[in-house]
This record gives C-alpha cells, structure tokens and sequence, in this order.
C-alpha cells in the first residue's frame, strides 16, 4: 500500500471520530468534511497532506504520522504555491498550515511566515479581494467553487485573519506611539491604551460563550499588555496590574475549555500564543515588586496551568511547545532572573521592545538563554542595573528557547547609477517600518532622466 493509500486509511478512520469537528469551527464554510480523502488528494496533494498533517496532531494508533508527513508537504508547498493552475486549494492548504503550524525546535525554522506571504499575494493575484468579480482574474469561466461569491469572501476573510495582514485600529494606534514611553507625554500612550481596553470591554458579544469571552480577553490583553513599555511607575503599576487579572482569566478559561473538550490540543496557533503570553505576563508581575499587591497563589496556579495545557499541546519531542513549557518552569524557580544587581526584582522592565507587545515574551527568553544556555546578555551595556551573568558551562545544559528571527543591521552603502549615496541611521531619525526607502533624500543634481525608462518597462 502507498504511503498516499495509508493516509486515506488514516482520514476515514478519522472521519468516524467526532473530534475532527474540533477543527473545523475554526474555518467555517471552508471544507466539506462530507468530501472523501481521495476527492482532496486529486484536487490538491498539497491540501490533502496539509488536512493530514492536522488531523495528524492528535492521531493515537500512529503517533508517528505527522513526523513521516512533515518533510513531504513542504516540498508540495513550494512547487504548489510557484503554480498558477490550481490556486485556491494551495492557498487553504496555506491557512491550515498556519493555523495549525508544523512541529520545529526554533521560531527560524518556523515557515508559517514565508507561506503565509506566498498565499495571500496569490489570493490578490486571483481576485480574492474583490467581491463579485472574480472572473475578471481569470481566463476562463472559473470552476463551480472558485464562482461561489460567498465561499470567496469566507476564504478572504479567513485569509485576512490568518496571515494579519490588516492591524487593528488599536495595535496599530498604540505603536505608533510606543516613542512617547519614558517621555513627558507618556501619559498620552497610557490613555490610548485605557481607551482601547475600554472600547473591547464595551463591545457587544453576539453569545455570551466561553470562546467568544476568550477572543475578548485575547483582544484585552494583546492592548494591556503595552503597559510594560511604560517607565512611569504611576502609570505602570495600574496598568500591570489590570494585566494580572486578564491573564489569570484568560488562562482559567483556557483550563476549564481544554477540561470539556480537550481545547488546547485543537486550537490554531494563535490562541496557544496568547495563552503563553499570559503565562510570561504573570512571571514577570509575580518578579516584580508588585507580588505583594496581588494574589500570587492564584498567579501561581494558572501560570502552572498554562504550562501543562501548554506541554499537553506539544506534537514531538522538543518541539516549541515542550520546550517554552521548560523556559517557564525554569525562569519560575530562577533566582537570577529579573534582578538588579541590589538584589531586588524587576520584572516590569523590558529590554527588548521592538516585537510589539510579543517582546514581553522574547525578552524572558533572553533572560533564560543568559541563565540556563550560557550566552551574554545583549542589553547589560545598556542598563547596567541587571546583575545576570552567563551560566557557567556545567549550567548550560538545557536546550535552547525558540530563537528571534531578528537580524543585524549593518552599515550598507546604496548606489544608483554613479551617485554614492550613504545613509546613517541618525540622518533618518524615527526609522518607518515599510516605507523606509521614502524617507531618503536623493542628490539634487540627480537627472532622472538617465534612467532608461524602456529597460524599466520591459521588467513589467
């Protein structure tokens, strides 16, 4: 039997079992499940694969499905999304895989990103973006499915969601103005964030159910949790404190969840990330001079709650998941980590500050790599109130945290045609996000004429 037959075997016992609806309540109207394995596999290997790479995270009588299957769908990820002929089931193979993301030890072997980029550019390039006219985007009448108007707007939403494309109106307000911490006008950035938390907490929920209460406390935290980049101790306290309770809520939901129907194991990435993120905010209040203003037994019991949904969640040995549940076992017992050099506790203080509200995570990460993987702290030069030093190599044992996939930059020199032209970061002030080429300042004397504009049309 091919490995493609054993598969099919695999779906169809799946399909007997109710819990592969778990997922698909999280990509309403997308798949039929009533549609037989063989059906996906002709349709798109590359989606079939991803659907078993899914429904493989959970499969007891094979447990090794899903190490056997990974390595295959990458290959069918690339030659699928570089073909222009069958584009929408690579693009829903895409969101599964980002939803569901395949098992990896470090955030740079993660390929979540890369796919997700490939898959929404092909959905602009197909017409997903615009409602009603997508024969337009093809030359020839579309199939039976790809015509469906209201399945299309499903799979853009979805597509918009999934690959976060579009901020929210907060996130994108707030860190805008994340250069207002630690100047006078940082009381500005706190009433962003008071009103924001505000306008979530009015917002009218269509069903008072836990999940919809959990995308609330996701929406509340994700805004709260700016707090931390304060330097006002004024402003800062409140609102970590405020960070406190939405965390313990949102990992108490998450538990009582999992205990119904063994949530955590079927949910997309996304809420596993928030969930972390709660669990790294109350580390951080619980080292902190604010242990005395809350309840740290109740902090203690949901932060070792989220380490055990987060380990139950885990597909492979090592993987992130198994992994970030030992970086937070580690840093909770830790008695170097967060502290000043006068010994007391400092968890409120972010180093690192440009992953938006994500660097409260990254930053305990490179608390634990000092510690427990021997590496320098990069940020003791600039505050040299920290008194965390490398662990010594007997120490050093544990694996290493997921790693950032920030990179260095370097001095770099731009030329056009025969101009030499030299930037420092100085001479750019506030550096933009996307537009950054916008903010140079081309020579005066430079003749745009030069550029023969024929040889820049012919590479349109």
């Amino acid at each position: 039997m091919s490995t493609s037959q054993t598969a099919m075997c695999r779906c169809q016992k799946l399909e007997e079992k109710p819990k592969t609806n778990h997922c698909e309540k999280f990509l309403p109207g997308i798949l039929d499940h009533k549609i037989p394995p063989e059906r996906f596999y002709k349709e798109s290997p590359f989606l079939f694969w991803s659907i078993v790479s899914v429904g493989a995270r959970r499969l007891e009588d094979n447990p090794g499905l899903l190490e056997q299957v990974t390595g295959h769908i990458i290959g069918l990820a690339v030659s699928s999304l570089y073909s222009m002929s069958n584009p929408i089931p690579a693009i829903i193979a895409v969101l599964l895989l980002c939803m569901w993301p395949l098992p990896v030890n470090t955030t740079t072997k993660d390929t979540s990103h890369a796919l997700a980029g490939a898959a929404m550019q092909l959905a602009l390039q197909h017409g997903l973006h615009i409602f009603g006219h997508d024969q337009d985007f093809y030359r020839e009448p579309p199939n039976c499915r790809s015509n469906d108007k209201i399945w299309r707007a499903r799979l853009w939403i979805l597509c918009v969601t999934v690959v976060q494309r579009i901020q929210t109106d907060a996130i994108a307000t707030i860190s805008r103005n994340l250069e207002l911490a630690g100047s006078a006008d940082e009381s500005s950035l706190d009433a962003f964030i008071n009103v924001f938390d505000a306008q979530v907490v009015n917002a009218v929920m269509k069903e008072d159910k836990a999940c919809n209460r959990l995308v609330q406390l996701h929406a509340r935290l994700s805004i709260r949790a700016f707090h931390f980049f304060l330097e006002s101790e004024a402003l800062k306290k409140p609102g970590t404190l405020q960070v406190f309770t939405i965390a313990c809520q949102l990992i108490d939901i998450h538990t009582s969840l999992d205990a119904l129907q063994n949530w955590t194991s079927w949910t997309p990435h996304y809420f596993a990330r928030m969930m972390l993120l709660a669990a790294y905010c109350i580390l951080r209040i619980v080292k902190s001079e604010l242990r005395s203003c809350i309840n740290a037994k109740r902090g203690e019991e949901m932060f070792f709650q989220a380490v055990n949904l987060t380990k139950n969640r885990s597909t492979q040995v090592n993987d992130l998941d198994s992994r970030n549940a030992l970086i937070l076992r580690q840093l909770w017992t830790s008695h170097r980590a967060f502290t000043k050099r006068d010994g007391t506790l400092n968890g409120l203080h972010l180093h690192l500050k440009s992953r938006l509200v994500m660097s409260v995570v990254f930053d305990c990460f490179w608390w634990w790599r000092a510690e427990f993987a021997g590496q320098n702290f990069p940020y003791a030069e600039k505050d040299d109130d920290q008194a965390i030093e490398p662990a010594s190599a007997h120490e050093a044992t544990s694996p290493a945290p997921p790693e950032s996939t920030e990179g260095q930059v370097n001095s770099a020199e731009l030329q056009l045609l025969d101009f030499d032209l030299q930037f420092s970061a100085e001479e750019l002030g506030t550096f933009p996000d996307w537009e950054w080429a916008a903010g140079f300042e081309l020579p005066g004397d430079l003749d745009v004429s030069m550029l023969d504009t024929a040889d820049l049309m012919s590479t349109v």
